[in-house]
């Protein structure tokens, strides 16, 4: 099975997959609030059959 992560993970689970985020001003923000735990929260655009869309997440603490 080609891509077995991407066939499972996007087509049966829903499952946002982020490549090269930028999270040094997350990693900061953790930082100063001395807390790293926090709700991720995704929400690309719903594109029957589409992939590799722009999405905005956000880290909720």
């Amino acid at each position: 099975m080609a891509l077995p992560l991407h066939l499972i993970g996007l087509a049966r689970l829903g499952l946002p997959l982020i490549d090269g985020a930028e999270v040094e001003e997350l990693a900061a923000v953790c930082a100063e609030l001395r807390r790293y735990a926090f709700l991720l929260t995704i929400a690309p655009p719903r594109l029957r059959g589409g992939t590799g869309v722009p999405v905005n997440p956000q880290a909720i603490f």
